[in-house]
Protein backbone atom coordinates (compact mmCIF):
# COMPACT_ATOMS: atom_id res chain seq x y z
CA UNK A 1 0.00 0.00 0.00
CA UNK A 2 1.63 3.18 -1.13
CA UNK A 3 1.79 5.86 1.52
CA UNK A 4 -1.70 8.12 0.51
CA UNK A 5 -3.97 5.32 0.44
CA UNK A 6 -2.33 4.53 4.14
CA UNK A 7 -3.01 7.79 5.23
CA UNK A 8 -6.57 7.73 4.23
CA UNK A 9 -7.08 4.99 5.55
CA UNK A 10 -5.64 6.15 8.51
CA UNK A 11 -7.79 9.13 8.29
CA UNK A 12 -11.08 7.21 8.03
CA UNK A 13 -10.21 5.11 11.08
CA UNK A 14 -9.38 8.27 13.19
CA UNK A 15 -13.15 9.60 11.85
CA UNK A 16 -14.50 6.45 13.02
CA UNK A 17 -13.31 6.08 16.43
CA UNK A 18 -16.13 7.05 19.14
CA UNK A 19 -15.64 10.41 21.14
CA UNK A 20 -16.41 11.50 24.29
CA UNK A 21 -18.94 14.98 23.84
CA UNK A 22 -20.98 17.23 25.78
CA UNK A 23 -24.13 18.21 24.10
CA UNK A 24 -25.51 21.53 24.59
CA UNK A 25 -28.90 21.81 23.03
CA UNK A 26 -31.62 19.07 23.28
CA UNK A 27 -31.34 16.92 20.24
CA UNK A 28 -34.26 14.94 19.07
CA UNK A 29 -35.13 13.61 15.73
CA UNK A 30 -31.61 14.40 14.43
CA UNK A 31 -30.09 12.82 11.17
CA UNK A 32 -26.00 13.55 10.64
CA UNK A 33 -25.30 12.33 6.72
CA UNK A 34 -28.42 10.07 7.45
CA UNK A 35 -27.20 8.62 10.34
CA UNK A 36 -30.47 8.83 13.52
CA UNK A 37 -28.97 10.13 16.51
CA UNK A 38 -30.79 9.41 19.23
CA UNK A 39 -32.37 12.02 21.42
CA UNK A 40 -30.30 13.64 24.26
CA UNK A 41 -30.60 15.94 26.71
CA UNK A 42 -28.64 19.02 27.56
CA UNK A 43 -25.69 18.74 29.45
CA UNK A 44 -25.62 14.96 28.69
CA UNK A 45 -22.14 13.36 28.11
CA UNK A 46 -22.07 10.62 25.39
CA UNK A 47 -19.76 8.91 22.77
CA UNK A 48 -20.33 8.88 19.55
CA UNK A 49 -18.13 8.24 16.10
CA UNK A 50 -15.92 11.48 15.57
CA UNK A 51 -17.42 12.12 12.29
CA UNK A 52 -20.68 12.50 13.74
CA UNK A 53 -19.61 14.82 16.50
CA UNK A 54 -17.60 16.63 14.58
CA UNK A 55 -21.03 18.12 12.41
CA UNK A 56 -22.60 18.36 15.93
CA UNK A 57 -20.33 20.66 17.26
CA UNK A 58 -20.56 22.34 13.52
CA UNK A 59 -23.86 22.75 14.43
CA UNK A 60 -23.03 24.21 17.95
CA UNK A 61 -24.94 21.56 19.76
CA UNK A 62 -22.48 19.36 21.04
CA UNK A 63 -18.36 20.22 22.24
CA UNK A 64 -15.65 17.62 23.04
CA UNK A 65 -14.43 16.86 26.22
CA UNK A 66 -11.26 17.47 27.64
CA UNK A 67 -8.49 14.79 25.69
CA UNK A 68 -10.90 14.45 22.47
CA UNK A 69 -8.84 17.57 20.60
CA UNK A 70 -5.49 19.09 20.26
CA UNK A 71 -5.34 22.70 22.03
CA UNK A 72 -3.02 25.08 21.25
CA UNK A 73 -1.52 24.23 24.63
CA UNK A 74 -0.55 20.97 23.62
CA UNK A 75 0.76 21.43 20.67
CA UNK A 76 2.72 24.16 22.08
CA UNK A 77 4.17 21.47 24.78
CA UNK A 78 5.04 19.00 21.05
CA UNK A 79 6.83 21.43 19.66
CA UNK A 80 8.88 22.16 23.04
CA UNK A 81 9.72 18.38 23.47
CA UNK A 82 10.41 17.98 19.98
CA UNK A 83 12.86 20.96 20.22
CA UNK A 84 14.95 19.71 23.31
CA UNK A 85 15.53 16.43 21.60
CA UNK A 86 19.04 15.78 19.81
CA UNK A 87 18.76 15.12 15.73
CA UNK A 88 18.48 11.47 16.67
CA UNK A 89 15.66 10.70 18.90
CA UNK A 90 12.09 11.49 18.71
CA UNK A 91 9.78 12.53 21.26
CA UNK A 92 7.11 10.71 22.27
CA UNK A 93 3.72 12.00 21.19
CA UNK A 94 0.10 10.79 20.68
CA UNK A 95 -0.80 7.97 18.26
CA UNK A 96 -3.23 10.25 16.82
CA UNK A 97 -1.31 13.55 17.32
CA UNK A 98 -1.31 14.05 13.13
CA UNK A 99 -5.07 13.39 12.48
CA UNK A 100 -5.90 15.79 16.00
CA UNK A 101 -3.26 18.13 14.35
CA UNK A 102 -5.35 18.58 10.65
CA UNK A 103 -8.54 19.14 13.00
CA UNK A 104 -6.69 21.77 14.77
CA UNK A 105 -5.06 23.67 12.02
CA UNK A 106 -8.46 23.63 9.95
CA UNK A 107 -10.48 24.82 12.85
CA UNK A 108 -8.26 27.68 13.70
CA UNK A 109 -8.01 28.43 10.36
CA UNK A 110 -12.21 28.18 10.14
CA UNK A 111 -11.47 30.82 13.01
CA UNK A 112 -9.02 33.31 11.47
CA UNK A 113 -11.35 33.46 8.08
CA UNK A 114 -14.25 34.55 10.63
CA UNK A 115 -12.95 36.70 13.13
CA UNK A 116 -10.21 37.84 10.97
CA UNK A 117 -7.56 37.12 13.99
CA UNK A 118 -4.63 35.66 11.82
CA UNK A 119 -1.77 35.32 14.31
CA UNK A 120 -3.11 32.43 16.04
CA UNK A 121 -3.28 30.63 12.39
CA UNK A 122 0.04 31.42 11.66
CA UNK A 123 1.65 30.66 15.29
CA UNK A 124 0.01 27.33 14.72
CA UNK A 125 0.99 26.56 11.26
CA UNK A 126 4.64 27.65 11.82
CA UNK A 127 4.45 25.15 15.18
CA UNK A 128 3.17 22.14 13.45
CA UNK A 129 5.64 22.69 10.23
CA UNK A 130 8.11 23.20 12.82
CA UNK A 131 7.38 19.42 14.41
CA UNK A 132 6.76 18.32 10.87
CA UNK A 133 10.24 18.99 9.53
CA UNK A 134 12.41 17.83 12.60
CA UNK A 135 10.59 14.58 13.23
CA UNK A 136 11.09 13.61 9.24
CA UNK A 137 14.59 14.80 9.21
CA UNK A 138 14.86 12.12 11.92
CA UNK A 139 12.50 9.53 9.94
CA UNK A 140 14.53 9.90 7.09
CA UNK A 141 17.81 9.12 8.84
CA UNK A 142 16.49 6.09 10.52
CA UNK A 143 15.12 5.00 6.92
CA UNK A 144 18.72 5.34 5.28
CA UNK A 145 20.01 3.63 8.09
CA UNK A 146 21.12 0.01 8.21
CA UNK A 147 20.54 -0.79 11.93
CA UNK A 148 17.13 1.03 13.91
CA UNK A 149 16.86 0.32 17.38
CA UNK A 150 13.61 -1.62 17.83
CA UNK A 151 13.08 1.37 20.83
CA UNK A 152 12.90 4.44 18.38
CA UNK A 153 10.64 2.37 15.69
CA UNK A 154 8.03 2.08 18.70
CA UNK A 155 8.34 6.18 19.01
CA UNK A 156 6.80 6.24 15.42
CA UNK A 157 3.22 7.37 14.77
CA UNK A 158 0.79 4.94 13.00
CA UNK A 159 1.94 7.78 10.02
CA UNK A 160 5.25 8.16 10.75
CA UNK A 161 5.67 4.14 10.13
CA UNK A 162 3.65 4.34 7.31
CA UNK A 163 6.41 7.22 6.20
CA UNK A 164 9.46 5.57 7.29
CA UNK A 165 8.85 2.08 5.30
CA UNK A 166 8.24 4.06 2.31
CA UNK A 167 11.51 5.98 2.17
CA UNK A 168 13.06 3.18 3.36
CA UNK A 169 11.94 0.69 0.39
CA UNK A 170 12.75 3.59 -1.79
CA UNK A 171 16.49 4.12 -0.51
CA UNK A 172 16.53 0.41 -0.03
CA UNK A 173 15.84 0.12 -4.11
CA UNK A 174 18.40 2.71 -4.43
CA UNK A 175 21.15 1.36 -2.59
CA UNK A 176 20.30 -2.37 -4.67
CA UNK A 177 20.68 -0.34 -7.99
CA UNK A 178 23.81 1.12 -7.51
CA UNK A 179 25.54 -1.57 -5.46
CA UNK A 180 24.53 -4.68 -7.98
CA UNK A 181 27.37 -5.27 -9.65
CA UNK A 182 25.87 -8.27 -11.94
CA UNK A 183 23.50 -5.34 -13.49
CA UNK A 184 24.53 -4.91 -16.95
CA UNK A 185 25.24 -0.98 -17.78
CA UNK A 186 22.90 0.00 -21.19
CA UNK A 187 25.97 1.59 -23.40
CA UNK A 188 22.90 3.15 -25.87
CA UNK A 189 21.70 5.36 -22.96
CA UNK A 190 18.25 3.57 -22.81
Amino acid sequence: MNLKDALGELEVEFLNKDVKVKILKSLEGVTVLGENIKPYDPDSEVKLKRWIALKLIEKGVAVFKQGEELTGEELTNVHWREGLQPSTRLSEIQGDFYQKLRLYLKKVKYDAETRGNTQLLEKSKRLARDIIDSRTRKIVNMAASLNVPQELLQLLTVEERALYDEIKRIIEFWRGYILDSSREVDDTGG
